[in-house]
């Protein structure tokens, strides 16, 4: 596990910070694939 600490802190390649997706909404896999169709 990472501390959000620890994540802000992560740089890329390229300088870029790791960014939290806050529209994220947690789905199951079950759910992806009816999507998918």
């Amino acid at each position: 596990m990472f501390s959000l600490k620890e994540l802000e802190e992560i740089k890329g390649a390229l300088g870029l910070g790791v960014q939290r997706d806050t529209s994220f909404t947690p789905t199951t896999l079950e759910i992806v694939r009816k999507n998918l169709k």
